[in-house]
C-alpha cells in the first residue's frame, strides 16, 4: 500500500490516513479529479453520471475513457466511518 509523505523542516513525515467528511464530498473529489482513481495505465476519464441505477443498486459514479472503456466507482465511505476514521 502506498503512502503520502510531507516534508517538515529537514524531515519527511508519513501522513496518517484520514476519512472524508461525507460520501458526497468524496464523490465530488472523484468527479472533479477522476485521475485520482487507481486505474491501470494513464486513462483520461469523463464522468458521465452520479448515483446511476445499475442492476439492483446504484453506482456512485459512471465514467468513460475517450476510447469507450467504462469504469464505475462505489465508495466505501460507510465502511471507513465504521472503522472509526474521522
Amino acid at each position: 500500500m502506498g503512502a503520502i509523505w510531507r516534508r517538515e523542516s529537514d524531515e519527511w513525515q508519513k501522513l496518517s490516513p484520514s476519512g472524508f467528511p461525507s460520501e458526497e464530498k468524496l464523490h465530488d473529489l472523484v468527479e472533479n479529479a477522476p485521475s485520482l482513481l487507481p486505474l491501470s495505465g494513464d486513462p483520461s476519464l469523463v464522468v458521465l453520471g452520479r448515483e446511476v441505477a445499475l442492476g439492483p443498486g446504484y453506482a456512485d459514479l459512471i465514467a468513460s475513457s475517450p476510447t469507450g472503456a467504462w469504469s464505475s466507482s462505489r465508495s466505501s465511505w460507510a465502511a471507513t466511518r465504521r472503522r472509526g476514521a474521522p
